[in-house]
């Protein structure tokens, strides 16, 4: 019997957008649950996504390439302004 590799995907993500997938997730569940339907699964994503180990970044705030998008690009001036 062959065994395919599993491709696996990470997220980087701040405790809110943590915070609001786990809580749409759970409101899914709910939803779910009321609509007589198999949570199982659902259940199994949403402990994987509580009990996921945390992992401090650094993260580059600003750049020294701004852009900056000017209300005449809708009319017909340039679409983009670069600083």
């Amino acid at each position: 019997m062959r065994y395919k590799k599993q491709e696996k995907r990470y997220l980087a993500l701040d405790y809110y957008e943590w915070k609001e997938l786990v809580n749409g997730i759970n409101e899914y569940r709910k939803q779910v649950i009321d609509e007589g339907g198999y949570v199982d699964f659902i259940n199994e994503i949403l402990l994987k996504l509580i009990d996921a180990p945390t992992k401090k970044i650094n993260i580059m705030e600003g750049s020294k390439r701004r852009t900056n998008f000017s209300a005449k690009s809708a009319f017909g001036g340039s679409a983009i302004t670069t600083i």
